[in-house]
């Protein structure tokens, strides 16, 4: 650690209060912290017949108690931290900043920033209130990344397809029982915005989202998400999505109507057991497009049909999807001059 300057002041009082101010040219954390530990095997919850049985809440229930956050109610406080260069697990973060009020249980956030952490540039400010109650945040963030693939990767995250270049920015209003989310996402050449409810601390986490994604070009972004950065092919037309979301980890409620250039795509339905990683549901979906050629290039960027008019595509259907089975039923609809009804089923696994 290398210290350039630094300031305190302390007001010894009924509610003590102290000033930190510290400007650090370089500081390696990972000279302080121990080595990972393994991970705790022992079982957890009561147990039966020698079998644990994990003690769970009823749905529906939360976790109100202020945990952490209620210990800085007991001093104001006001910090600001400069830091050149950050050393944390093999990491190294650049030009990080923290200015920041604590004082009456309210936390101000006037800037909270990293220049550079793996090529993006990330900063938070806003307020959290009522820090020893039921805290209320008013919080804005905004990440710019240049290669959002390394800053996925340093989380331990990832991504179906790699992301390039990304932006993200958003705000977050409320208690985390009725949180207000407005967020924008920049990547792979479209732009998806998130808005909507979450209550993070009902057990289980329960959510209301809008959905609005939007491309230049339907076969480009699909192309992208399939790995082939430079897809040109067929020009499709725009690509709008919009999604309604509402449920838990249980199970949510959706309805989807998604634009393909001159065609669409309308899903309905719901899906279960999400949390469990084996998701169960019923969906309904009615996909229509004036060019059947194109609504298959839309997905598969490279067909090539012998037939270069083929006609128009329509296609209804009931979806009852199982772990292992996914069954089309009543299903209609018509591929060029050829019209089909019946049912279907995909094995899975």
């Amino acid at each position: 650690m290398r210290m350039v300057a630094q300031r305190v002041a302390i007001a010894l009082r009924e509610r003590p209060g102290f000033g930190v101010g510290l400007s650090l040219d370089k500081l390696n954390l990972d000279a302080y912290l121990p080595d990972a530990a393994p991970a705790d095997t022992a079982p957890t919850g009561t147990q039966t017949g020698g079998t644990a049985v994990p003690t769970q809440k009823p749905a529906g229930t939360s976790a109100n108690k202020p945990g952490g956050l209620a210990a800085l109610n007991g001093f104001d406080a006001i910090l600001q931290v400069k830091v050149g260069e950050l050393a944390y697990r093999a990491q190294k973060l650049r030009g990080i900043n923290l200015d920041s009020t604590l004082q009456g249980g309210k936390l101000e956030i006037r800037d909270a920033s990293v220049a550079n952490l793996e090529g993006a540039k990330v900063s938070a400010r806003g307020r959290i209130d009522d820090l020893a109650g039921a805290p209320k945040a008013d919080l804005a963030i905004d990440i710019d990344a240049s290669d959002a693939d390394k800053l996925l990767a340093l989380a331990n995250i990832s991504a179906p397809a790699s992301i390039g270049p990304g932006k993200l920015s958003g705000t977050f209003r409320g208690d985390m029982q009725n949180l207000a989310v407005d967020t924008s996402l920049q990547a792979l050449g479209a732009r998806l915005k998130v808005s909507g409810r979450v209550a993070a601390l009902a057990l289980p986490p329960r959510y209301e989202l809008k959905l609005d994604l939007k491309h230049a070009d339907a076969s480009s972004f699909f192309a992208r998400l399939g790995g082939d950065k430079g897809a040109a092919g067929v020009k499709i037309g725009l690509l709008s999505a919009l999604v309604n979301a509402r449920g838990d980890l249980n199970t949510s409620t959706l309805d989807a109507n998604i634009g393909i250039g001159p065609g669409t795509i309308v899903l309905d339905g719901k899906i279960s057991n999400l949390a469990a990683g084996a998701p169960t549901g019923a969906l309904t979906v009615a996909a229509n497009h004036p060019d059947m050629v194109a609504f298959v290039q839309t997905f598969a960027n490279d067909y090539k049909p012998a037939l270069a008019d083929a006609g128009p595509f329509a296609l209804k259907a009931g979806v009852d999807i199982q772990p292992k089975l996914i069954s089309l039923q009543k299903l209609e609809g018509r591929a060029g001059p050829v019209s089909y009804a019946g049912s279907a089923q995909v094995a899975l696994g």
